[in-house]
């Protein structure tokens, strides 16, 4: 079963990084912005908090 895990996890780990070498420049933009977006609200979400 521990080496279905890590065949697995491999196998994804693979796939992930064989897709990241093919990112193109629009899938690049819409991460990078998705990234941005989620962490503007968490700032804001962290800030209400305090006050």
């Amino acid at each position: 079963m521990v080496d279905t895990f890590y065949d697995y996890l491999r196998f994804y780990q693979k796939y992930a990084i064989d897709w990241w070498n093919h990112v193109g420049p629009t899938e690049y933009l819409t991460i990078l912005s998705l990234v941005g977006i989620i962490g503007y609200l968490s700032m804001l979400r962290s800030s209400k908090r305090l006050s």
